[in-house]
């Protein structure tokens, strides 16, 4: 446990001392300074794997690297920084005591793609492999990360509850600063306290997290940077643009986040080949490298996007998942005419049927109490005085997560691949709408909805410690328990120039890699320049 709770602690100060590296602003936020280190450390992580595997040996000594090179730059951590460290690495570590990582997808690609990370350079074709390593997250660049020489292998699960930690405290202190009398009045104030709101009622749990979590949290951080921004300042439009990136690297379904950037620079007429310098176009830029590289396609499994110039391209497998993936996303297996194809199913709205028998109606269980609650405050707070409304800002909000609401009904009507469009957008039309306010009213609504909030969140952990201290372990399994035959489920393969990996007739996990579930057939290894190419 004290090794866990070291990683947590790790990972925290490696994103404390990258923030401070690469951002130099006496002001700067400590949220922002976190949350940005843990974008750069992401980043690092995919420049690092196309080079070399994500070793924990190579982790720590990139470590030390930055520890010197801040130090260098007589950089510091004062004291009352040194308590947000280690008062955010206990509530990360708490949220995910007796927890379990988020299944299916943990076990079936997250985890082993984890672990190929830690083992292996980049992969030429890997999702030959298994096709759902083609449409990875940069999330788990980070986790990999995170496992050095002062860690164990459990030290990959901190990441994912470190960036929700930073997010929630972001929002969480952003109304505190309004309580305190630190900051006045403002709708991102009024954002904030409807997306705590959201945050208690549904993203409160590790297990629900997976990769989705991070993508919309980050995406609501956005959203409220925009809300706060001023005329030309350099700093917030690089940090928007730095958390947008991360957004698309980790979803690329939340590419209209892009909107609000790309608003500011024509809105400023700023000079847009510049952001082509930057390191959130980086990002960006060597993601979709990474995309091509493992296979074939800049964005999987969109045919257009692929080349069959390359020979790790499966063209039958991009046509199959692209189909698939749609289907599935709109409740395919409870279609009620079984003899229709996938290509039919997807469109003219033939899946309506099946979709509303089920995915319509785990939206509505979200959505109609967590309208219902912010209805009443919209209620409640209203009164005589006049608000600044920012028109430009709340139409572009609107419009950008309409359209995106609309995509993802059209789409991939799959809850949790676009929720934070339709929160966003109940938001600006709560905020919208509210033209005048009763200030002494909203100040003690969001007193009230603060300490509740803390209040929930907190409550939801104790009562999960209490419930399940004696049926699970205290850390959250990364693999079954050796002692039920998990080897024997373990096929090794050789093909090729010695490549080895894995199949399994159960999930994968963190237990061996390269590793499948899918049982790929006819596939081909040979070295290029050194670098596994699988076709």
């Amino acid at each position: 446990m004290v090794l866990y709770f070291l990683s947590f602690l790790q990972g925290l100060v490696f994103y404390t001392l990258l923030g401070k590296i690469l951002i130099r602003k006496s002001d700067q936020n400590f949220f922002e300074t976190i949350l940005a280190g843990a974008i750069f450390a992401s980043f690092l992580a995919l420049l690092v794997n196309f080079f070399f595997a994500l070793t924990p040996k190579i982790n720590f000594l990139i470590f030390l690297l930055i520890f010197f090179l801040f130090i260098k730059q007589n950089n510091r951590i004062n004291f009352k920084e040194i308590k947000l460290i280690l008062f955010f690495a206990f509530v990360a570590f708490g949220i995910t005591i007796y927890d379990t990582v988020n299944r299916p997808d943990a076990y079936l690609y997250h985890l082993p793609y984890t672990h190929i990370l830690n083992e292996n350079k980049i992969i030429f074709g890997l999702s030959n492999l298994h096709f759902r390593y083609a449409h990875i997250s940069l999330i788990q660049y980070l986790s990999a990360f995170n496992y050095s020489l002062i860690t164990n292998e459990n030290a990959i699960l901190a990441p994912l509850a470190l960036v929700w930690t930073i997010c929630v405290s972001y929002f969480i202190y952003d109304i505190y600063k309004l309580i305190s009398k630190k900051e006045s009045f403002s709708l991102g104030k009024v954002f904030s306290i409807l997306i705590l709101i959201y945050i208690t009622f549904k993203i409160n749990r590790y297990s629900e997290f997976g990769n989705d979590a991070i993508s919309h949290l980050a995406f609501f951080v956005v959203v409220s940077k925009f809300l706060y921004y001023k005329q030309k300042s350099n700093f917030d439009l690089y940090l928007i643009n730095l958390l947008c990136a991360f957004c698309i690297v980790n979803k690329i379904f939340l590419g209209f986040s892009i909107i609000i950037p790309l608003f500011i620079i024509f809105k400023e007429r700023l000079n847009i080949f510049k952001f082509f310098k930057t390191l959130p176009f980086l990002i960006i830029l060597f993601w979709l490298l990474k995309n091509i590289i493992v296979s074939g396609c800049v964005i999987f499994p969109i045919k257009i996007t692929c080349s069959e110039n390359f020979s790790w391209t499966n063209m039958q497998q991009i046509e199959r998942e692209s189909l698939s993936g749609e289907a599935w996303a709109k409740a395919w297996p409870q279609r009620s005419n079984k003899k229709i194809s996938m290509k039919n199913f997807n469109e003219n709205f033939n899946w309506f049927e099946a979709w509303n028998k089920v995915h319509s109606k785990k939206i509505m269980k979200i959505l109609i109490p967590y309208s219902l609650i912010i209805l009443c405050l919209f209620f409640y707070i209203r009164g005589n005085k006049l608000i600044n409304s920012e028109k430009d800002k709340i139409n572009l909000i609107l419009l950008m997560s309409f359209l995106g609401s609309i995509i993802f009904f059209i789409k991939f009507p799959l809850y949790r691949y676009g929720y934070s469009y339709l929160i966003i957008l109940l938001s600006g039309i709560f905020i919208f709408f509210l033209k005048k306010i009763n200030l002494d009213r909203f100040y003690s609504s969001i007193k009230f909805i603060l300490i509740l909030s803390v209040i929930i969140l907190s409550a939801k952990q104790f009562q999960r410690y209490f419930e399940y201290q004696k049926l699970r372990e205290p850390i959250p399994l990364i693999n079954f328990k050796k002692d039920k035959g998990i080897s024997k489920k373990y096929k090794k393969i050789i093909i090729g120039e010695k490549f080895e990996y894995y199949w399994s007739d159960i999930m994968c996990m963190y237990y061996l890699a390269p590793c499948t579930s899918q049982n790929p057939s006819e596939i081909s290894h040979k070295k290029v320049f050194g670098y596994d190419l699988l076709y």
